[in-house]
């Protein structure tokens, strides 16, 4: 599949993975959470934004599919990730760089 293919082009060009604060310490997000998070976060680099499938996802990180559905719906609810489009067919995913602002207190807490 094409889209497959560009997937996978983005993931071998990509040297590592950086973690925030603000996700790395929140102790609403399990490491599943996080590793979703990263993935999301990983191939969101397009203006396509991230359109892997929840089974694209699970494959990747050795999970089964729907807890890669779950750990989407959570990150959406507590505002990581928002859903920029879904056509019945592909659904579009991006990093919300609110969450920036909205879990501030996990820094200050781990800073103070």
């Amino acid at each position: 599949m094409k889209t497959m293919k560009i997937i996978d082009e983005q993931a071998k060009r990509i040297p590592g993975v950086w973690i925030p604060m603000q996700v790395f310490f929140n102790k609403s997000l399990t490491g599943v959470d996080i590793f979703v998070w990263c993935m999301i976060d990983l191939l969101d680099t397009t203006e396509d934004n991230c359109f892997a499938s929840n089974e694209y996802i699970a494959k990747k990180l050795g999970l089964k599919s729907h807890t890669v559905s779950n750990s989407i719906s959570k990150l959406k609810k507590l505002g990581y990730i928002k859903q920029i489009s879904f056509d019945g067919r592909i659904r579009r995913l991006a990093i919300d760089h609110g969450y920036i602002e909205k879990y501030r207190h996990i820094v200050d807490e781990f800073n103070s």
